[in-house]
């Protein structure tokens, strides 16, 4: 389970609080802030029930305003659901939402959380949110308040197996060996064996000491000459060898000659068309240039002679210049006598239409004679034709003028246009420049030669590895031949050293002389064997014959014996048995978190709790001691791991463990200690999947924590 939000309305002193929750929770706040009851707050969301008695609204929010709401809200997740459970004392109804289900009913909720769960609210009461003083009470040097420390801790009711075993048991029927008996006096003769077999032990033992100097040297003379014997068998083959070996290495030089005189060969064979191919090449670059720039020039060429031809059709194509074509110092007085002619023009038209029958002046209203306007008139008549033709023809000579030069500038424009193409194509070709045609027949690329200079380099490397490998194996068998002849001369001094055939003789009749020891000793360890077995098998059927006696009158007892011990652990006995139970259970798995928790000081284990009291042992001098005893840091940590190992024991299930105001009561140097040691229970809880929450208001505790809640908001 984890538990990611909680939220308080009108409980005890927070008005309306929400605190959200990490992995490793600090809730931190001075001295009656509301830390215990904001834990309490969770404590009645999963339990409907609060270590202050908060059933009652008044008993948790007093002073409350009548029908003001009071409720605690808890968001947590389990199994991979998101749950909402709600309590609310004012107004009374509480609710578990889960997906789309909603269960109202309080019993409901409660025997739903128990199946979730997997814990009563006991279990979350006493295991799970840890009250303060809760961690250390077992540390109490009060011995009835260690037992009832112990007995709230794990309930009387876990002690249930221990009453039923200690049930009357019927009393078993005892079978008696039929040896039995005579097994005292059949030990006795066993026992007298025993004896003699030992003492003809000592007589071998003593024979082979007095001779083991003897033996030792005829150990020494036989090998000596077995192994001249044998290093001169060797010595043989080593000389077949080392001749074997004589021969590969002159086989190998002759080859290795060989292969030089093969790689010198292929060397020059390399060199030279390593040569073809750089003249090749140097000629072929000279042919490539030299194609490349005639191709260059030939198209440079071509434009030139496009360029040319294109503007030599632009000039052809000259505009004719007209027959009475204007010419610019002309233009304008032919623009003031086109202006005249059109004005006289407009003087006789107007004349000729305004002065029918008139006798006055139409432009002075001079009076006239009737013969005097008549021939104005007649003069009217007979300029106006001549003038609109002059005109006609100066319009016409002014339009084929303006034509032609409008036809010439779009000519010269483009033959303009073309010359400045043709400059730049002749000056493309003169700044190609000149080269010359290589001397020879006209060179192409060849890849043959390429592929055959490639096939010469292959050669020349394979060459080269195969007088590498060669020089190298020569090189080993040369090794081999020093190795070989140091290994003779060791030989040839082992060879010469000869045994003569008495003193070979004499050292094999002592060897013989140990075998028959030897197996003398084996026959009388394998008969002492046996008789020690029989000894045993007696011992064991007479003490068995004792011992069934005596348990005989022992079972007879034993009905009334197990009423005195029913009686002894009942009341007031039941719960010391049922903690000590429990402890001797907890006290590997405190053990292995005193381990993981890596003590900052000298370390130590439980090694006993007898009576409901710790005793641990150093691991540097295996000394003994109290738990009551122990320093102030080595409590703290001593708690700590108690009470987790407690936690994974009867709540491990939840995956949550809260820890109100552990550092209640501690000095600087304990507090420290705690510091310590919460740091390495931040790993151990991250590797069990264990989220904590601590009550406290000690801010050197903030940065052990991956979510610090402050009374005032959180960070």
């Amino acid at each position: 389970m984890r538990i990611r939000k909680l939220r308080l309305i009108n409980w005890c002193n927070h008005a309306d609080r929400t605190v959200e929750f990490g992995d490793f929770t600090s809730v931190r706040g001075p001295n009656g802030s509301g830390k215990s009851n904001l834990i309490n707050g969770l404590v009645y969301a999963f339990t409907a029930q609060a270590r202050n008695d908060g059933k009652a609204i008044e008993n948790v929010s007093m002073g409350l305003e009548e029908g003001a709401p009071c409720s605690v809200t808890a968001w947590f997740d389990h199994g991979g659901t998101s749950y909402e459970l709600h309590r609310s004392l004012s107004p009374a109804r509480q609710w578990l939402k889960y997906d789309k289900e909603k269960i109202t009913k309080a019993n409901a909720i409660k025997e739903y959380l128990h199946t979730l769960l997997g814990v009563d609210e006991k279990v979350i009461l006493d295991y799970v949110f840890v009250e303060q003083w809760g961690m250390f009470s077992f540390l109490a040097a009060d011995d009835k308040d260690r037992a009832k420390a112990f007995s709230q801790l794990f309930g009387t009711d876990k002690a249930g197996k221990i009453w039923d075993a200690l049930q009357k048991p019927p009393i078993p029927t005892i079978e008696i060996h039929p040896e039995g008996p005579t097994a005292a006096k059949d030990l006795a003769a066993a026992m007298r064996d025993i004896e003699s077999y030992e003492k003809s032990l000592t007589s071998i033992e003593e024979d082979f000491e007095t001779r083991q100097a003897s033996f030792k040297a005829a150990d020494e003379t036989v090998l000596k000459a077995a192994r001249a014997k044998q290093a001169a068998e060797v010595l043989k083959v080593a000389e077949l060898k080392t001749e074997a070996t004589r021969g590969q290495i002159n086989a190998l030089s002759l080859e290795l000659a060989k292969i030089k005189l093969h790689y010198l060969n292929s060397l020059k064979s390399r060199d030279e068309l390593d040569a073809k191919v750089r003249a090749e090449a140097d000629a072929l670059r000279n042919w490539q240039a030299y194609r490349q720039w005639k191709t260059k020039v030939d198209r440079a060429l071509l434009e030139v002679s496009q360029a040319e031809a294109t503007l030599a059709a632009v000039n052809a194509r000259r505009p004719a210049k007209p027959v009475d074509y204007i010419e610019e110092s002309e233009r304008e007085p032919v623009s003031r006598e086109l202006f005249q002619a059109r004005v006289q023009l407009s003087a006789c038209r107007t004349l000729l239409e305004s002065c029918a029958g008139k006798v006055n002046c139409p432009t002075c209203q001079t009076a006239t004679s009737g013969i005097e306007l008549k021939q104005r008139i007649e003069r009217a008549r007979t300029d106006a034709p001549l003038l609109s033709a002059a005109i006609q023809d100066l319009e016409r000579v002014s339009a084929e003028t303006v034509a032609y030069d409008k036809a010439l500038g779009v000519w010269a424009t483009s033959a303009a246009k073309l010359q400045s193409e043709l400059d730049v194509a002749k000056t493309r070709l003169d700044a190609h420049g000149t080269v010359e045609r290589p001397e020879g027949p006209e060179v192409r690329e060849d890849p043959s030669i390429l592929s055959r200079l490639e096939s010469a380099r292959r050669v020349v490397v394979s060459c080269q590895k195969a007088e590498a490998d060669a020089e190298k194996l020569l090189a080993q068998l040369q090794g081999r031949l020093e190795s070989e002849a140091a290994h003779q001369v060791e030989l040839s001094k082992h060879a010469s050293e000869t045994v003569s055939d008495n003193d070979l003789a004499h050292a094999k009749a002592l060897q013989s002389d140990r075998q028959q020891l030897t197996q003398l000793k084996e026959e009388a360890v394998s008969g002492l064997e046996r008789a020690l077995g029989r000894a045993e098998r007696l011992e064991g059927l007479a003490a068995g014959y004792e011992a069934s006696r005596t348990k005989i009158e022992a079972l007879r007892g034993l009905s009334t014996h197990l009423e005195n011990v029913r009686e002894l652990f009942h009341r007031e006995r039941l719960p010391m048995a049922v903690s000590q139970y429990y402890l001797n259970l907890l006290k590997e798995d405190t053990n292995r978190i005193l381990n993981d928790l890596e003590l900052p000081f000298r370390s130590f284990r439980i090694e006993s709790v007898d009576d409901l009291r710790f005793v641990v042992r150093f691991a540097d001098d295996g000394t003994l001691c109290r738990a009551e005893r122990l320093s102030g840091g080595q409590k703290v940590v001593l708690a700590l791991a108690f009470r987790l190992a407690v936690h994974f024991m009867f709540a491990a299930d939840l995956g949550i463990l809260c820890l109100d105001e552990p550092t209640a009561g501690l000095d600087d140097d304990n507090l420290a200690t705690l510091s310590t040691a919460l740091s390495k229970l931040r790993e151990v809880s991250k590797a069990r999947g264990l989220q904590i929450v601590l009550i406290t208001h000690e801010r050197m505790l903030d940065n052990l924590c991956d979510r610090v809640v402050s009374l005032t908001g959180a960070s």
